[in-house]
């Protein structure tokens, strides 16, 4: 506990001293940099979520359709050949059946891990 608490404080003397000598800038623009990091941190991290689900929906499909009980879904001798065969039978938009929804829901809890992740890696 010494250790972090010594690390804790190390920082945190830091960010004084470091808000001390940055103290003849405008607060304003401080403040202006401050909000355009954040609005970067917030794009970069909502377009990382969306790309990755485009990604990897299609592997969420698949595995749905592997793990569902019903026996028209029993035909499939493993998840490459559910993928092969739901795109030949069914298309590409079968496969991204429900996309939406997650990117709706899924999207805000991405950027919110992805943001803070950035906030407490910058303040610490």
């Amino acid at each position: 506990h010494t250790n972090i608490l010594h690390h804790f404080s190390a920082h945190l003397e830091h960010s004084i001293l470091n808000t001390m000598e940055s103290s003849d800038e405008p607060s304003s623009l401080r403040q202006q940099q401050s909000s355009s990091s954040l609005l970067h941190d917030v794009l970069g991290s909502a377009t990382a979520g969306i790309i990755s689900r485009i990604m990897t929906h299609p592997l969420d499909t698949v595995k749905a359709r592997l793990q569902a009980p019903s026996s028209s879904f029993a035909a499939y001798r493993g998840p490459i050949d559910a993928l092969i065969q739901t795109y030949r039978h069914e298309g590409i938009r079968s496969l991204y059946g429900g996309f939406g929804a997650v990117i709706v829901g899924g999207t805000p809890g991405t950027v919110l891990y992805l943001t803070g992740y950035a906030y407490f890696r910058d303040a610490f």
